[in-house]
């Protein structure tokens, strides 16, 4: 995955303040929800987020929030996602210290188990420890697995995920779209106000599909769309290698003595002399 950043121009403070009012609701939104998944066993008993999105059209939440539903979905996906990240996160730094644990093969493949999802592994953690059938364990063994990886947890656990600052937001393809202007390319992004839409100008040419994220740069008043992509990994339909050894004058020779991007010599060898320079400079603050 490559996500790719396009600045605005400098925006109008009017239109500033509405997207900040947009981040705001946003935040407040996702945190609720936030606050829904670290209760009881509310995130370790629901395995996708459109089980709370589904719940919360039934009891007529979009009508406490100045968000629109599209918009108030994305806020429980990334709740979602951001607790998914937390549990994935301790039991990453659990995993590797199973291996060296002088347990029977079955206490370890019980012990990969509940590290491998991040619900049984929360399950766990806060409340009672799921027990795999398939697995054949005597119950001091399995105790022994479960108070090991509760120890464990509990060094690493730090505080649960907030949502500390409302600078950005999430749009899915219903929420902007992509508007070419005579002055160049821009975003017609979906405001607090309903069918009223902000035209965010933004700087270069690039594609822009699917979700993307809004990023606010208060210091500068511009905004930042973060546009992610797929990256396809191109095959190489040769067994053969060649060596390349990168140049002053061109880009690479390669050991055959193909010269490659000489045209490019002058900027390579004022970006070259540029970091020479600042090293030196470098060099000289690092001596006092």
């Amino acid at each position: 995955m490559r996500t790719v950043r396009r600045e605005s121009l400098n925006l109008n403070k009017a239109k500033f303040n509405a997207l900040e009012r947009i981040a705001r609701a946003f935040a407040s939104d996702k945190q609720a929800h936030l606050d829904f998944y670290q209760s009881d066993l509310n995130f370790s008993e629901a395995h996708s987020y459109r089980l709370r999105r589904n719940d919360l059209k039934t009891i007529n939440h979009h009508a406490s929030t100045p968000l629109s539903v599209h918009a108030s979905d994305l806020a429980v996906k990334e709740a979602f996602e951001t607790e998914v990240k937390y549990w994935a996160a301790i039991a990453a730094e659990i995993h590797p210290r199973i291996a060296s644990r002088q347990w029977a093969p079955e206490q370890k493949h019980y012990a990969y188990w509940l590290l491998n999802d991040e619900h049984r592994f929360s399950l766990l953690i806060i409340d009672r420890a799921p027990i795999n059938e398939e697995i054949s364990l005597a119950v001091g063994e399995r105790k022994q697995v479960q108070n090991y990886l509760r120890r464990r947890a509990r060094r690493i656990m730090k505080a649960r995920p907030r949502v500390k600052i409302a600078r950005s937001f999430a749009l899915d393809c219903t929420l902007y779209a992509v508007v070419r202007t005579l002055s160049g390319q821009g975003l017609a992004i979906s405001s607090l106000e309903k069918g009223k839409r902000i035209f965010i100008p933004l700087k270069g040419e690039g594609e822009i599909g699917g979700n993307i994220r809004i990023v606010l740069v208060p210091e500068s008043r511009k905004v930042e769309a973060h546009v992610s992509s797929e990256v396809k990994v191109r095959v190489n339909a040769s067994e053969k290698v060649i060596a390349a050894d990168a140049g002053l004058t061109e880009v690479f020779v390669d050991d055959e003595g193909n010269h490659y991007g000489k045209e490019l010599g002058d900027t390579l060898k004022k970006a070259s002399g540029r970091l020479n320079e600042k090293g030196k400079k470098r060099n000289k603050l690092q001596a006092l």
